[in-house]
């Protein structure tokens, strides 16, 4: 068995005093990694308190899982958990999630795996955190409302230390403490964070603070797995899904797009930046898509779930886009019946609207494959009625990537599937309309 250190802080790396800082009370640190391991062991030493780890697993489709492990206590602590539970889609293992105890502070702590196996750290997040001030509250569990939302999620340890973070949200779990309140919602606008604040009473539960958190964030969640946001992670031996998002966002900051376009592989692999595994559409990219400021936020095998945890995520954040293109639902068939994929793409398109209000919408109907073509036909027709009583633009490439007998034309295809540079070259010219 060989350990890796983790002493690691909300930066990644840090001093121990902004540890410290951020590491009181209930699970305020959260280490992620990839590893393949089948054997993970957490050795650790806490201040002031003797409390467990927890280490949860996040798999290709984006479900959540607690990993139960035996714990050994002594002077150092020691968590250690086992699973021969293999992914579907690869075996490159899993995304994991460790959080550190909910009581004391981590002195050090060290992962470690068996010597054949990889663990690959994941960096923290960009994205703006949740940032929780004031008491406990016995009937919220921030783990819980942190695992479903999937923001970061960070507890200072005074009212000075509130406003160091720009927030997506603040909450105040103690708002009785005028006192308190007072000081810490001054800290916070005397540093220009203009985030939302929400004040929480003590006897809220998690169910009924997550949705007030959804509400002000304008995060809706469904009841069919459409409009359930998740990741994904179905080929990282083609690239990592997460990476590609922290470089979008990192990208979208320095240089705002003027237009974007929402899709899977067939949009991953077209073109652009940020640059994909492959690409099988450079001319055609550069030819139609570049003069018009594209920028690709295509996903090698996303779902229509997947692209509505990266418009929650803050993908379409941040700058205002003359055009929006979205492509996107053809992984999810045979998975999805086909009222759900219908209705994932219109709750996904008023997402979409909420955070680009003034971008023209355009859908593009599911693109024609091979032996798929009649329901293909069939899934457009009434993506289409849909999109258009909603109030955007449907285009259907069917018309340019199909032969007379209905059939898909071959020499546009690469695979039946993903186009190629002739077939980009018409979808361009499509798109460019």
């Amino acid at each position: 068995m060989r350990y890796l250190s983790l002493i690691l802080s909300f930066t990644l790396v840090g001093s121990v005093h902004a540890q410290l800082k951020w590491h009181t009370p209930p699970e305020a640190a959260c280490h992620a990694f990839y590893t393949d391991a089948p054997h993970i062991a957490v050795r650790y030493t806490v201040k002031q308190a003797a409390d467990t780890v927890a280490l949860y697993r996040i798999d290709s489709g984006g479900e959540w899982e607690a990993c139960p492990g035996v714990h050994s206590r002594g002077d150092t602590l020691l968590f250690s958990y086992h699973s021969t539970r293999k992914d579907k889609y690869h075996h490159r293992g899993f995304e994991y999630r460790l959080y550190l105890p909910p009581r004391g502070v981590v002195e050090w702590l060290e992962v470690g795996i068996p010597e054949a196996n990889e663990l690959t750290v994941i960096p923290p997040s960009p994205e703006k955190p949740l940032i929780v001030y004031g008491a406990d509250c016995p009937a919220i569990s921030w783990g819980e409302i942190r695992r479903s939302l999937d923001y970061p999620l960070l507890f200072p340890a005074s009212p000075e230390e509130v406003g160091e973070r720009e927030a997506r949200l603040y909450l105040f779990t103690d708002p009785d403490s005028c006192a308190h309140v007072r000081h810490a919602v001054a800290q916070i606008r005397a540093k220009g964070q203009a985030a939302p604040i929400l004040f929480i009473d003590r006897s809220s539960t998690a169910a009924a603070v997550e949705k007030q958190i959804r509400d002000i964030l304008r995060i809706p969640v469904g009841t069919v797995s459409t409009t359930i946001p998740v990741t994904q992670r179905r080929e990282p031996d083609n690239y990592e899904w997460r990476k590609r998002h922290d470089e979008i966002l990192s990208l979208n900051r320095k240089n705002p797009p003027r237009a974007v376009i929402l899709g899977n592989s067939i949009t991953h692999f077209w073109g652009g930046e940020p640059a994909g595994p492959r690409r099988n559409g450079t001319e055609s990219w550069n030819a139609y898509m570049q003069p018009l400021g594209f920028r690709n936020l295509g996903y090698g095998w996303d779902r229509i779930e997947n692209v509505l945890w990266r418009v929650y995520h803050d993908e379409l954040d941040g700058y205002e886009a003359e055009r929006v293109i979205l492509m996107i639902g053809t992984n999810n068939m045979g998975i999805c019946p086909d009222d759900e994929i219908v209705d994932g793409l219109r709750f996904l398109l008023s997402a979409i609207s909420e955070r680009q209000p003034k971008a023209t919408i355009k859908v593009i109907g599911i693109l024609p494959r091979r032996d798929q073509e009649k329901w293909v036909n069939r899934i457009n027709l009434r993506i289409e009625e849909m999109t258009k009583k909603e109030g955007h633009i449907f285009q259907n490439a069917g018309n340019i990537l199909l032969n007379t007998d209905g059939k898909i034309d071959e020499s546009l295809f690469l695979d039946g599937l993903h186009p190629n540079e002739k077939g980009y070259d018409l979808l361009g010219i499509l798109i460019a309309e």
